[in-house]
């Protein structure tokens, strides 16, 4: 099985394309508040070098999620809430969901770091301790957004790996 995806182009072209363009080509685009919002947050990384894909849904469970990040050979799955003011438990479970099933199911995930992240654009950011579980999955950071950029580097610099080709990567099942 793999990926469905609505919108995939690299980190730069993402943080300076407008919305529109964007959107233009998704079957059910996402709102121009989430996409303005999530380059916004992106826009903060020191290096614009990696891929996105925007409005992804799992293999298996059909779970869906804003963002798939590859930046720096991680993956960074990513769920924003822009309205959200507390952290639901079922957006959380759909976000570890997802997760698993990209585990479980996409052989390349096998070896790669993934980092599940939950934005609530209106909520307290939880600071948490980093924990990699054995099959290289971290806990589910919880952020407003705030400091996506600073999980992202943090991630980055502390768990370096191989640059991920993004083409690779799609086409494995």
């Amino acid at each position: 099985m793999s990926l469905q995806f609505g919108f995939r182009s690299s980190l730069l072209d993402f943080i300076n394309s407008e919305v529109s363009a964007i959107t233009e080509g998704m079957h059910q685009p996402l709102s121009d508040k989430i996409i303005n919002a999530l380059q916004a947050y992106l826009s903060k990384l020191p290096h614009l070098a990696g891929d996105v894909l925007l409005d992804v849904t799992s293999p298996t469970t059909r779970n869906q999620i804003t963002a798939l990040l590859f930046y720096r050979g991680i993956v960074f799955a990513i769920d924003l809430q822009l309205s959200d003011d507390q952290y639901h438990q079922q957006i959380a479970d759909r976000i570890d969901a997802f997760t698993r099933d990209l585990k479980a199911n996409h052989k390349t995930a096998l070896s790669t770091l993934l980092v599940p992240i939950y934005l609530a654009g209106q909520a307290e950011p939880q600071g948490c301790d980093i924990a990699i579980s054995t099959d290289l999955t971290t806990q589910q950071f919880r952020d407003s957004g705030e400091y996506l950029a600073d999980i992202i580097e943090h991630m980055a610099n502390q768990y370096k790996a191989d640059k991920i080709f993004i083409n690779d990567w799609l086409l494995e099942e």
